[in-house]
């Protein structure tokens, strides 16, 4: 969903028909001083166009500007702050010519929304970006396809400018696969110093030399506690084996514990609080889980299966995940990591 702004009445007639082929509901706005104002799903702006602007980037609603491209830019030029956290803008020339993406055109998406939207129109698309123009791999769009984070922002700038210069990089997945065909311009390495590291570890004495570090999310924990352990309580255990185990907080994709647990106050605080997927699995399911997990009588008793965490976060991460912490106590809490039998995709 993006939010629409013409300038004229042109411009307001190739709006709708935006609206349209892009299959949106909702508002279309317009600074147009002609327009009837009791038409349906249209909007005049009154407030200044920088303030409507303001509202748009905390809402996070990427926006097509139809005019021309210094109204676009004047608009948000108070509201940009870097790649990664702008949203995606994109202008049209109110007879549809041409579709440009302006702000965020990787990360954001913006290219790959003037893409949707030249061919959905017959307009061209007018890409500026150096990795596009000269056909290369973009490293900030392979890491938004493949949910990595960016550890290092300047690393992108880094990876980028060696291909346009040197035509050529290198990558290395750190316990990971990758599926597809990887570009002629990058190398997948087994080991060794490389430009592109993606590991969800964090830095040790053994992490090898790069430019750019990406962190998938691919890591779950498995919770388990006695009724009415504290928020704080499960922080504290959590964050102290999450260091232990060398785990780069980035990577936590989601919290899992068995159903009977799912009202906890401090387990729901806890995934609220840190924004983690949260599942919750019957005691049949995970009874059924094969592998060596610690077993405990009272537990079984007390739920229906002889280990919370551990079968948790293994059935969190789903086929071929393997455990890399075991169940660790303290003050009547219990925690686990499995990692996931993760891959990227190119």
């Amino acid at each position: 969903m993006s939010d629409i702004i013409s300038f004229t009445e042109r411009g307001l007639v190739l709006a709708f028909k935006l609206s349209q082929v892009l299959e949106q509901e909702g508002c279309i706005y317009t600074k147009y001083s002609g327009v009837d104002r009791s038409l349906k799903d249209v909007e005049y702006v009154e407030e200044p166009l920088t303030e409507w602007a303001e509202k748009r980037f905390k809402e996070r609603t990427p926006l097509i500007f139809i005019g021309a491209a210094g109204i676009a830019v004047r608009t948000i030029a108070p509201c940009i702050k870097d790649k990664f956290e702008d949203i995606p803008v994109v202008v049209l020339d109110e007879a549809g010519h041409f579709v440009i993406p302006i702000l965020s055109a990787h990360y954001g998406g913006a290219t790959e929304l003037a893409c949707e939207i030249a061919e959905l129109i017959g307009a061209v698309p007018v890409i500026t970006t150096a990795t596009d123009v000269n056909n290369l791999f973009a490293v900030d769009v392979f890491a938004k396809n493949n949910d990595l984070v960016v550890a290092n922002k300047d690393g992108i700038k880094k990876v980028s400018s060696k291909l346009l210069s040197r035509g050529k990089i290198n990558m290395l997945l750190d316990g990971g696969k990758y599926i597809g065909h990887h570009p002629m311009e990058l190398d997948i390495l087994k080991k060794g110093d490389t430009d592109v590291f993606v590991s969800p570890f964090r830095l040790c004495d053994n992490t090898p030399k790069y430019k750019l570090r990406l962190i998938p999310k691919v890591v779950y924990a498995g919770i388990g506690c006695k009724r009415g352990k504290s928020f704080e309580s499960i922080e504290a255990l959590f964050d102290e084996t999450m260091a232990n185990l060398n785990i780069e907080p980035e990577s936590i994709k989601g919290v899992a514990t068995v159903d009977i647990k799912e009202n906890e106050e401090g387990i729901r605080k806890f995934v609220r609080e840190r924004k983690y997927n949260f599942q919750t699995f019957p005691a049949e399911n995970l009874k059924r889980l094969k592998g060596k997990f610690t077993a405990s009588a009272y537990v079984a008793r007390a739920v229906g299966v002889d280990n919370v965490c551990e079968r948790a976060a293994v059935a969190a991460a789903g086929d071929g995940a393997k455990l890399i912490c075991k169940k660790t106590i303290g003050d009547g809490v219990t925690v686990a990591f499995a990692i996931s039998d993760w891959s990227v995709r190119f």
